[in-house]
């Protein structure tokens, strides 16, 4: 590609060959002495165009680079947003671990000193760990209990039974006992 700085050189050199050209002298004189000149200005005519034409290349290119930075720009953008968004819904979020209520810290501590930990993570999770135990046994201590309950309850209803069954026989007994007293005293007239 020329150097575009040889332009005012070439136009300057055109001018002053215009000014000295008489008509006498002859356009074939004119048109030596100016065609290179003429041929130069072409050139760098061309190389113009041409060099516009990369430019035009580099700005179309530039551009796009621009346009898919700005979409990428707005896809993170958007992400970031979804994002915000689902980190305010979780901190929102109303677990079941919250609601928990979790036995004192300093009963924790010495119920379980071996799971003590830097980690808040893991030391919560030790906690609910620890909570789920406890309520593990208890439940189980509370199903044994109500099954001892059960079998008293059905030990006391046999019993009750028995005892229901005991009084009609003696009443059965006594009964019959009272028919035999009054039909001795009716026959002997003792009592």
């Amino acid at each position: 590609m020329t150097d575009v700085s040889v332009l005012p050189d070439v136009i300057t050199a055109l001018a002053e060959h215009a000014e000295s050209f008489a008509p006498d002298n002859g356009a074939t004189s004119f048109l030596t002495h100016t065609a290179p000149l003429l041929a130069e200005l072409k050139r760098c005519n061309r190389d113009a165009y041409i060099h516009l034409g990369e430019q035009r290349a580099a700005v179309a290119a530039e551009r796009g680079a621009l346009a898919d930075a700005a979409a990428e720009l707005n896809n993170l953008e958007y992400e970031k947003e979804q994002l915000q968004e689902r980190i305010a819904a979780v901190n929102t979020l109303d677990t079941v671990y919250e609601r928990v209520e979790l036995c004192d810290l300093a009963e924790f501590r010495e119920a379980v000193p071996d799971m003590e930990t830097d980690d808040a993570h893991q030391f919560f999770s030790n906690r609910l760990q620890h909570e789920l135990d406890v309520r593990r046994r208890l439940e189980q201590r509370h199903m044994a209990l109500k099954n001892e309950a059960k079998a008293a309850a059905d030990k006391n209803k046999a019993a009750r039974d028995a005892l229901v069954k005991l009084e009609r026989a003696i009443d059965a007994v006594c009964a019959s006992a009272e028919k035999t007293c009054n039909y001795n005293y009716q026959r002997t007239g003792t009592p």
